[in-house]
């Protein structure tokens, strides 16, 4: 499966008669871009409910997800999944705690939340996440002082 960018949202053509399809499409881009991912994973998960996101970890696995990109932002619609590419800017949170994550040029980089799992930390490849925040071996976001 590849992904596709999330932006620019498509545009209708003149003459179009669908008009539905381009919508319909555009929904489900700005639901990936506003609502918040369950989880970073590496393996698809066996039963999804319809609008659950994930950011695909390294090394994806599944009959949907293999040969996805680190970093990719996945979400369940209709019984199957759609994947897109992260962008620089791009801010999105995962997981129960609310960690924010916003798109960079070499992944996502960690800014903010109440705890970032270490775990989840190492899947989205966070170690450093820069101006005076550090994340303990207990994985909790601090600042440096």
């Amino acid at each position: 499966m590849a992904s596709t960018q999330l932006l620019p949202l498509r545009v209708w053509q003149a003459g179009t008669l669908n008009n539905s399809i381009p919508a319909n499409d555009n929904a489900i881009r700005v639901e990936v871009m506003t609502a918040h991912a369950i989880d970073v994973l590496s393996s698809q998960p066996e039963s999804p409910e319809d609008g659950d996101q994930y950011i695909i970890g390294a090394a994806a696995t599944g009959s949907q997800w293999a040969g996805l990109s680190r970093d990719t932002a996945v979400i369940f619609k209709g019984g199957t999944w759609l994947a897109f590419n992260p962008f620089v800017g791009w801010i999105k949170t995962i997981g129960p705690s609310a960690y924010r994550y916003a798109g960079a040029e070499d992944g996502w980089q960690g800014f903010g939340g109440s705890a970032v799992p270490t775990a989840t930390a190492s899947r989205l490849g966070v170690v450093s996440v820069g101006s005076g925040l550090q994340i303990s071996p207990e994985g909790v976001l601090s600042t440096a002082d």
